[in-house]
C-alpha cells in the first residue's frame, strides 16, 4: 500500500506542468532541509509510544519554553542499540539510551564492533530495573535456575535481550541457556496457564503487566549474593538498589534489584553552548516534566554528576558544576610499576628508569585526551608510549609505558653512609590543583599495599646499592601567588653497599698509612729508607685521592672519603717530620731521645689517623 501511494505520488509529480515542476520540487527538497536549516537537533527516543518516546518528545517542549532558540527535533527509533547506530552518521544528535548499551558502544564491545570515542555523556537521569516474574511453584529461586527455562521478554525488539544477555552473563548463564520467546498478549495469564515459566522485562517498578502478575499471585525473582557479588564487582554501569517494602504489590519488606541507569547520549560533534542549554533546560523542567512523564519523578540534580557511563561533555559538565555536584577538583589516582632502575650517574646527577604508568579517574569531566598532557617533571629526556584507555568498572584508565632519564639530587656528604634518593615526579602542566589533583597509593590503598612488594618486579636491583623503602607522596608545588599544581612523586631510598668502598678505597688508604708508619719504625741513622717510604705512602695517597675525585662528581662540599684522605695526609706528613727530627738526634748521639721519638712518633701518628677517622664515622653515619 505504501509503494503503491509512493508511486502514485511521483507519476502526479510529473503530470503537473512544466513550469510548475521546478517551484514543486523545491518545495519538497525544502520541506526536507527545513529541521537542518532551522538547526534543528535530533533527539532520539524509542519505539512510537514508548515512555523513552515520550520523555524526549517533553524534554524538546520544555527545552524549547526555556531556550527558544534550541530547536530539538523528537524521533522514533527501534530501541538503544538503533539509536546508538544512528548517533555515528550525520549531524549532531542526542538520545536517550541505557547506559550499558551507551558503555559498550563507547568501548566497542558487545554488540558493537567498532569503539565510538566520540560520545558523551549530559545527563544521568533515572534507572531502570531488571524485574523476573515466576510462579512461586515453579521451582525458580534464582536467575542462574532459568536455565532451559521459557521465558517471555517483554521489548526484545528494542534493547531489552542485550540488558537481559548481559544480566544473565553475571549468573552464569549465556542467552541460549533460555528459551526466550516473545510475550503474548497477556503475559500474566501465560505465567498462570504454564504456557511460559518466567517474564522478564527492565523498566520503572509501575508497569502494569508486573503489578498484574503480582498480584495474581506470582512473585520476583530475587537477587542472591552470589549474583549481587559480580554485579558489584564488575557489572558497572550496571548496578544494585534497593527498593522499600510496598514498592510492589505483596512485599513487605526491602528487596534488591539490579538497575541499569538511563543516560541522555551525545557525541563531541556537539556545540559546547547547546550541551549546556539542553542541561539547563532539563534541570529547569524537571517539576513539569515530572507531571508528564512518571520516569522523571526520580531524576534529581545530584544524580546527573558522576560517575557517567561516557566522559562528560563539556557543555553538560558547566552546566552541572554552576549547580554544585561537580565542584572540586578532579580526583586522579595515580599507580606507578617500576621495572628497572639503572646507570645512577653521580656526576651527571641522572638515572635511568624504565616503568608503567596508570591514571585512574572517576570523574567524568575529565577525558581520556585530557589526562594525557602530563608531564615527568625531573626528567631530562623521556620515551612515553601509551598503552591505551581501558576502563575498570565505574574508573576511566588510561596506562603507558616510560622510558626516561631521569634527575636527581644527590647528596655525597656522607659518602660511603650516602643514603640517596631516587624519584618520578608528575604534574599536570595544565590544570592546576584547584581543578584537578593527584591522589598516591597511600591515600586510596592505606592497606593491603606494600609499595616495594607489589610496585617493583621481582627481579629489581640496585647493583652496588642496597634498596632501603619505596613510598609515594603527594605535595604542592607554588609557581606564584596563585598558581599551586598537584605533584605525586614516587621515591625510592637507596643507601651505599660497604664492600666496595672498603675494597677499592679504604683498604688501599689504610695501606698507605700503615707504610707511612711502619716507616717512622725504622733506625734513625737510615733517613733514606724512611723518607723514601714516608714520600711514596704520601704520593700514592694523592694518586688515590685524584683517582677518586675522578670518578666523582665536581661539588662543593667535602665528602666523608675526602676527609679521611686529609687525615691520612696529617698522618704520614707527620711520619716525615718525625723521620727528619729522629735523623737529628741521631747525628747528635743522641740515640736514646731519638728511639723514645721513634716510638712516640708511631703511636702518634696512628692516633692522629685513628682518632679523627673513627669520629667521622660514626657521626657521618
Amino acid at each position: 500500500m505504501e509503494h503503491r501511494l509512493a508511486s502514485s505520488t511521483g507519476r502526479a509529480f510529473w503530470r503537473r506542468p512544466a513550469a510548475l515542476r521546478p517551484i514543486a520540487l523545491a518545495a519538497v527538497v525544502l520541506s526536507l532541509a527545513l529541521p537542518q536549516l532551522a538547526g534543528a537537533t535530533e533527539i532520539l527516543g524509542g519505539p512510537p509510544g514508548s515512555a523513552a518516546d515520550r520523555f524526549v518528545r517533553e524534554l524538546a517542549a520544555a527545552a524549547h519554553v526555556r531556550f527558544p532558540d534550541l530547536n530539538l527535533e523528537p524521533q522514533t527509533t527501534l530501541g538503544g542499540r538503533d539509536s546508538l547506530e544512528r548517533l555515528r552518521t550525520g549531524p549532531a544528535k542526542i538520545a536517550l539510551v541505557r547506559a550499558d548499551l551507551a558503555r559498550e558502544a563507547y568501548q566497542g564491545t558487545g554488540r558493537f564492533d567498532v569503539a565510538d570515542p566520540q560520545l558523551r555523556t549530559l545527563a544521568v537521569l533515572h534507572s531502570e530495573l531488571v524485574q523476573v516474574v515466576v510462579l512461586p511453584s515453579g521451582g525458580i529461586a534464582r536467575l542462574a535456575d532459568l536455565r532451559g527455562k521459557r521465558v517471555a521478554v517483554e521489548g526484545s525488539r528494542v534493547g531489552t535481550s542485550d540488558t537481559l544477555r548481559r544480566v544473565l552473563g553475571l549468573a552464569g548463564l549465556g542467552l541460549g541457556d533460555v528459551l526466550v520467546q516473545l510475550p503474548g498478549a497477556d503475559p500474566a495469564a501465560d505465567l498462570a496457564a504454564g504456557r511460559i515459566d518466567a517474564f522478564a522485562t527492565v523498566g520503572l517498578p509501575d508497569q502494569a503487566t508486573i503489578t498484574q502478575a503480582l498480584r495474581s499471585g506470582a512473585r520476583l525473582v530475587p537477587v542472591d549474593p552470589v549474583l549481587a557479588h559480580a554485579v558489584d564487582k564488575s557489572a558497572w554501569p550496571v548496578q544494585l538498589q534497593v527498593l522499600p517494602a510496598a514498592t510492589f504489590p505483596g512485599q513487605v519488606t526491602p528487596m534488591q534489584f539490579i538497575a541499569i541507569p538511563v543516560t541522555l547520549v551525545t557525541t563531541a560533534a556537539l556545540p559546547r553552548g547547546d550541551a549546556e542549554d539542553l542541561v539547563d533546560a532539563l534541570l529547569a523542567a524537571l517539576p513539569t516534566l515530572r507531571r508528564q512523564v512518571p520516569a522523571v519523578g526520580l531524576v534529581a540534580p545530584e544524580m546527573v554528576a558522576m560517575p557517567t557511563p561516557l566522559p562528560l561533555h563539556p557543555g553538560a559538565a558547566q552546566a552541572f558544576e554552576r549547580l554544585g555536584p561537580l565542584n572540586g577538583p578532579i580526583q586522579v589516582r595515580v599507580t606507578l610499576w617500576v621495572y628497572e632502575v639503572g646507570d645512577i650517574d653521580m656526576q651527571q646527577g641522572t638515572f635511568r628508569f624504565d616503568g608503567a604508568l596508570e591514571l585512574r579517574w572517576m570523574d567524568a569531566r575529565l577525558t581520556p585526551t585530557d589526562v594525557r598532557p602530563f608531564e615527568i617533571m625531573n626528567a631530562v629526556e623521556a620515551d612515553v608510549d601509551a598503552y591505551g584507555y581501558d576502563p575498570k568498572g565505574a574508573w576511566h584508565a588510561m596506562s603507558w609505558r616510560i622510558h626516561a632519564k631521569l634527575r636527581a639530587d644527590y647528596d655525597l656528604r656522607n659518602y660511603p653512609f650516602d643514603r640517596q634518593l631516587l624519584s618520578f615526579q608528575l604534574e599536570h602542566p595544565l590544570l592546576a590543583k584547584n581543578r584537578i589533583q593527584y591522589q598516591c597509593e597511600t591515600r586510596f590503598h592505606p592497606e593491603g599495599v606494600d609499595l616495594r612488594r607489589d610496585r617493583l618486579m621481582e627481579d629489581f636491583a640496585l647493583r652496588d646499592w642496597k634498596l632501603e623503602t619505596v613510598s609515594s607522596v603527594e605535595r604542592d608545588v607554588r609557581y606564584g601567588p596563585e598558581e599551586t599544581y598537584s605533584r605525586y612523586e614516587f621515591r625510592i631510598q637507596m643507601s651505599r653497599a660497604l664492600l666496595p668502598f672498603v675494597v677499592s678505597e679504604l683498604a688501599p688508604l689504610l695501606l698507605m698509612v700503615l707504610l707511612g708508619l711502619a716507616a717512622g719504625l725504622i733506625p734513625g741513622d737510615k733517613i733514606d729508607g724512611k723518607l723514601l717510604l714516608t714520600v711514596l705512602a704520601l704520593l700514592m695517597a694523592i694518586e688515590l685521592q685524584v683517582a677518586h675525585n675522578e670518578r666523582a662528581p665536581h661539588i662543593g662540599y667535602l665528602t666523608l672519603t675526602e676527609w679521611m684522605y686529609l687525615v691520612a695526609y696529617v698522618s704520614i706528613a707527620g711520619s716525615i717530620v718525625q723521620s727528619v727530627f729522629e735523623y737529628r738526634l741521631h747525628a747528635a748521639q743522641r740515640d736514646q731521645d731519638a728511639a723514645r721519638l721513634r716510638r712516640w712518633g708511631f703511636v702518634l701518628g696512628a692516633l692522629v689517623f685513628v682518632v679523627p677517622l673513627t669520629v667521622l664515622l660514626l657521626v657521618r653515619s
